[in-house]
């Protein structure tokens, strides 16, 4: 999950900085501000106070949110931080398994979505019910034609997981920290059965992506991972020219 997550907030990043010029952060905070969005369904969150991990624990209960999360079929709303977006981003997160995802949020005042499935990708202007399927020639006039879209969605073999009494907020939580075997690492913590972050951090321990969870279902929407109701672009200028409008 975590590639193909890379790959379309790679593909946020690139269609927002191409309609309004921004440049990257250099100095990334992950989650120290708060976004504010009317326009995007979910609750904007802070990163959540989590005290050092406290007491080891052999076994626990795999919380209701995890084994949703896990499965890699649920639809999830909250922030996300990265090293690209240190002030967040609402995020609506459509996800069924190794077959589709879809991202949808609201960058510099843009409203869209990235829907990818199979070998195919493309860009939902959210506000104008249009969409834009990202070939080849158009990928390659982003500057995103080197970017491999046929990402593997299944977890890693070999992970290992420890489990840590934490305080969230004050509250006795859990986290559950898994290791990939390339030495990646991902934080999950929960109170009780609720699942209120994800941490992600690289083999050198550098922090590279937070996810403040609102909400997680199993239950995804009719409106997601789907083109239906939903209006074919006729061409790429006057996609990008109606979506930079809606600014």
């Amino acid at each position: 999950m975590k590639k193909i997550m890379c790959v379309v907030f790679a593909l946020l990043i690139c269609m927002s900085f191409a309609l309004t010029g921004c440049k990257k952060s250099k100095n990334p905070s992950l989650g120290t501000e708060l976004v504010t969005d009317e326009n995007l369904l979910g609750s904007v969150h802070q990163a959540n106070e989590i005290a050092s991990p406290g007491e080891a624990v052999s076994q626990a209960k795999i919380a209701g949110d995890i084994d949703t999360f896990i499965k890699g079929v649920f639809y999830l709303e909250g922030t996300m931080y990265t090293e690209d977006s240190e002030d967040g981003m609402n995020v609506n997160i459509a996800m069924n398994g190794q077959q589709a995802i879809q991202i949808t949020t609201t960058m510099s005042g843009i409203y869209l979505g990235i829907y990818h499935e199979g070998d195919k990708t493309y860009v939902i202007n959210v506000a104008q019910n249009t969409y834009l399927e990202l070939t080849d020639s158009i990928r390659k006039m982003l500057g995103l034609d080197d970017m491999n879209m046929n990402v593997d969605l299944t977890s890693e073999d070999g992970s290992a997981t420890k489990y840590y009494k934490v305080k969230i907020n004050g509250s006795d939580g859990l986290c559950s920290e898994v290791t990939s075997k390339e030495g990646n690492i991902t934080k999950l913590y929960t109170i009780g059965d609720k699942l209120v972050q994800v941490d992600s951090y690289d083999k050198d321990n550098n922090l590279t992506s937070r996810i403040v969870v609102s909400s997680i279902t199993a239950t995804i929407p009719s409106n997601q991972l789907t083109l239906n109701g939903l209006e074919k672009a006729s061409s790429f200028y006057s996609f990008f020219t109606k979506m930079a409008g809606d600014q």
